[in-house]
């Protein structure tokens, strides 16, 4: 016997949120090809695999009670109540029509839209959604790929009523990421600004910083911060596919970078495009000006030589949905950006690519969002980790999105090989996760 990749879902009625979301959970992640209908008699007669996702059950086919997120449009506020179902945290439970203890299209559905992001929160010193507004923080499964865990779950509810479904097997990736927010940290700073910062070091009393700059600019030894050699180096010897995101938005007080009409800053970009793949790294100003961003994408554009479809956001600002539609309306077709800068983990509870789903205008976009789950700078700055803290860190995380056979994605940014005692810790980590 064959065996099968498709499912008939009867809903009372087919809209985008179910057809996203079924889509991306049957045919994405499991391999199963969903048909919908919503013709009563046609499904009650139908032979092959079925279920029915609707607010009645017809006779003895499976059934899962949605619990109405689904089949509604607009964003309201909505109580949860999260509990425990074969050890895993889970939400809206369903009663004991169900065969299935929870409506786990709704439960993804929340998680994946960030939907709780289009609602009034709390915002960080730099108005950014905090990982503490989560509910995924407060039930403690931000570190946990936990809408690969319920498909698992879910697949083994499957197996023993669906025996002849032929499943999707997936591989684990490892996309390394670099963001190149400061290409140099003393050299190409021009004239004027380079006095200016010799001064303030002096004024603040920076008298190692001062003497490294000088060194620098001197020629005496090398920037710290450029270490794009070594990355190429790195990166030729990989099989991996790694991805550098340039800031080349105006010097500002969160955009540090120099300008992309530097020729340094130039042969850089042209060098890197020969082993990775570029992307731009959106300035903090062009989250609210969008001719910012228009003018920062045509510039890169120009050095690059070719269309720019890959971003991430400069500071991981994310904010929901203005900076998924601004980042659409330039034809960037891949984002980068889902995770916190301050806390490592699964910001929309996945490791699987899937598209950004626009809750203000009820559709399915062409924007595929890429999850990160570890950024270098989230241990150096926030958790003031050591390299070695670090890395058991990033390890447990990989592991756990090798468990789902997902994607693990880290942002490094060139500064953290800096030319340092611990820059070289960093490197040896970075090595060592590219030979896995």
């Amino acid at each position: 016997m064959s065996k099968s990749r498709e499912i008939l879902i009867y809903v009372s009625e087919l809209n985008n949120r179910i057809y996203f979301l079924f889509r991306h959970v049957f045919f994405r992640i499991m391999g199963i090809r969903p048909v919908f209908t919503n013709d009563k008699e046609a499904f009650l007669n139908c032979t092959t695999p079925k279920l029915n996702y609707s607010a009645n059950r017809f006779a003895d086919e499976l059934y899962i009670k949605p619990q109405g997120l689904l089949y509604e449009k607009g964003i309201k506020r909505i109580p949860i109540k999260v509990g425990q179902y074969k050890n895993l945290p889970v939400f809206f439970f369903n009663d004991e029509q169900s065969d299935f203890p929870f409506d786990i299209f709704s439960a993804i559905f929340y998680l994946l839209t960030r939907y709780e992001e289009y609602l009034p929160y709390s915002p960080d010193r730099y108005e950014r959604f905090q990982p503490k507004e989560s509910i995924a923080f407060h039930h403690n499964f931000l570190d946990e790929p936990i809408v690969e865990r319920w498909v698992d779950l879910f697949k083994d509810f499957l197996k023993p009523r669906f025996t002849d479904f032929n499943y999707a097997q997936h591989s684990f990736q490892y996309i390394p990421t670099i963001d190149v927010d400061i290409a140099f940290a003393f050299r190409h700073r021009g004239i004027l600004l380079g006095a200016v910062l010799f001064i303030r070091d002096l004024l603040k009393g920076n008298i190692l910083n001062f003497f490294d700059r000088l060194k620098v600019v001197s020629r005496l030894s090398s920037d710290p911060y450029d270490n794009f050699d070594f990355l190429q180096q790195c990166l030729n010897d990989s099989d991996k596919k790694p991805i550098f995101f340039f800031q080349v938005g105006k010097r500002g007080k969160f955009d540090k970078n120099i300008s992309i009409k530097n020729n340094t800053i130039k042969k850089i970009v042209y060098k890197t495009k020969q082993f990775a793949e570029i992307g731009l790294h959106p300035s903090f100003a062009s989250n609210k000006k969008f001719s910012s961003l228009e003018h920062e994408k045509d510039n890169l554009e120009f050095v690059f030589q070719k269309p720019l479809t890959k971003s991430r956001q400069h500071y991981i600002k994310l904010y929901f949905p203005r900076t998924f539609q601004n980042l659409l309306k330039i034809c960037i077709t891949e984002d980068y950006s889902m995770g916190y800068p301050d806390f490592n983990g699964f910001r929309a509870g996945t490791c699987t690519p899937y598209n950004f789903y626009d809750l203000t205008k009820e559709k399915e976009t062409d924007l595929k969002i890429y999850p990160f789950q570890v950024i270098d700078a989230s241990f150096k700055t926030y958790l003031k980790l050591s390299p070695e803290e670090a890395e058991k860190k990033i390890l447990e995380l990989r592991d756990k999105v090798k468990s789902v056979h997902g994607t693990f994605i880290i942002i490094w940014h060139n500064d953290t090989f800096a030319s340092t005692v611990e820059g070289e810790k960093w490197r040896t980590i970075f090595l060592n996760l590219l030979k896995d």
